[in-house]
């Protein structure tokens, strides 16, 4: 395998990438360049759409708009009218925080974590969100929650904590949307880094 460049451009924290079947484009976002940017691929166009603040990450959510984690919570951004509709405030009253990576689960209910600007340790939070249940904090103490993934049967939820330089394995329950500790399934060699996305 050869990666190859595909898009040359001046990215402050390029992030998130996330492929659109239904546009044939890809999404990222740039986190200190608070922008979005979505890459199309049969015309090579790149559209880059200017943000009021950092953003961790993006999820399509039907109908030509994405769920973006914000700097103080998560909105909705409209692609064809560029509008940006506030949908739920997390961890808004402290200036530094901000979400970090974010992905749907199965059910559709939206898993994210939340950072320190500066990534001090223990500032960090997991969350779950869904428009029955609303806003619900799954873990605490974290410092960089990161790359999220589930298991091929969905019943575990891999996570990473790029500052323990740890994969942690938790049970998952698809019904309730619960998660408990099971195992670190993968422990980085600091030789070898921080682990990052998934």
């Amino acid at each position: 395998m050869k990666p190859t460049l595909l898009v040359k451009g001046k990215f402050l924290l390029a992030e998130g990438p996330l492929w659109s079947a239904d546009r044939n484009s890809l999404f990222w976002v740039d986190i200190e360049g608070k922008t979005l940017n979505e890459f199309y691929w049969k015309s090579g166009e790149l559209k880059k759409s200017s943000l009021p603040q950092r953003v961790g990450f993006l999820t399509e959510a039907g109908d030509e708009q994405l769920i973006l984690g914000m700097q103080g919570g998560l909105a909705l951004f409209n692609l064809a009218s560029q509008e940006l509709t506030w949908l739920q405030d997390v961890e808004k009253e402290q200036e530094n925080q901000r979400c970090n990576d974010g992905k749907c689960d199965a059910q559709g209910r939206l898993w994210f974590g939340t950072m320190d600007i500066e990534a001090r340790r223990g500032k960090g939070n997991f969350y779950v969100f869904d428009r029955q249940q609303g806003l619900q904090r799954k873990l605490e103490g974290l410092s960089i929650p990161n790359g999220l993934s589930w298991s091929l049967n969905k019943k575990k939820l891999y996570h990473i904590d790029s500052v323990s330089r740890s994969i942690k394995s938790y049970i998952f329950d698809p019904s309730r949307g619960s998660v408990t500790f099971e195992k670190v399934a993968i422990q980085v060699p600091e030789k070898f880094g921080m682990p990052d996305g998934m």
